[in-house]
């Protein structure tokens, strides 16, 4: 059995997670939720998982670190401390897209899958994903609106599944009162889709990686920070 161990960090979002994933399991979660940015939770949890192990970081065969779009300090902190902690022990890294990754775990629906992130101040960010002959890959732009545009920006409402942390009870009330009709949505929680979508596309990826690969790795804000 493959004993490769991997860190999976995800800082997208106001809710931020942390696993390990061994033996084509996930053996360790952690999540919790932060005002600020992450920086104080952050590397205490990835510890606290490595000590119930009983690993350290060069027990790693890799790291899968989400890229955005999301809070600006946010995405930050969780791409220096992928980065430094790849760079400590040598280890490969790659970025996944946490709009992706919340989308991922409910492709074989046969619909389209709309994934919706908190984006603040009435906004969300969105993008929508299918499963063709060209395999699986995104169908519209990723992109922030405020929440009113986003209700009014689909023509098939009935061909489209809703997900993700941003698609709140009150946006799925907005759509049915829009569009007069039942919208589809998934019920599953929506941080451990983000990690199972971390995970698939993430190892996915660290299977064709190369050293050059991690020096690309960059946030994702879809729109400037409002502080630098």
């Amino acid at each position: 059995m493959d004993n490769s161990h991997y860190l999976i960090i995800d800082t997208s979002t106001k809710n931020g997670l942390v696993g390990i994933y061994a033996e084509g399991e996930i053996k360790r979660t952690y999540a919790w939720n932060s005002k600020n940015n992450h920086t104080a939770e952050l590397m205490p949890a990835i510890k606290m998982m490595m000590d119930f192990e009983g690993i350290g970081i060069s027990n790693f065969q890799g790291i899968v670190v989400t890229v955005g779009p999301g809070g600006f300090s946010a995405i930050r902190t969780g791409l220096a401390v992928g980065k430094g902690l790849a760079l400590g022990a040598s280890l490969p890294i790659v970025g996944v897209n946490s709009l992706e990754t919340s989308a991922y775990s409910n492709r074989f629906l046969r619909k389209y899958i709309c994934s919706v992130i908190p984006a603040g101040r009435e906004n969300v960010a969105w993008c929508t994903y299918t499963v063709d002959s060209l395999g699986w890959h995104s169908v519209t732009q990723e992109k922030i609106t405020k929440i009113s545009e986003f209700v009014t920006s689909h023509i098939s409402i009935e061909d489209i599944c809703f997900c993700g942390e941003g698609f709140t009870r009150d946006i799925l009330e907005q759509l049915e009162a829009h569009y007069q009709t039942k919208i589809c949505c998934t019920d599953e929680i929506s941080v451990l889709a983000r990690l199972n979508g971390a995970i698939s596309i993430g190892l996915e990826k660290l299977r064709g990686y190369s050293k050059e690969s991690s020096e690309e790795i960059q946030p994702i804000y879809l729109r400037p920070p409002s502080i630098t």
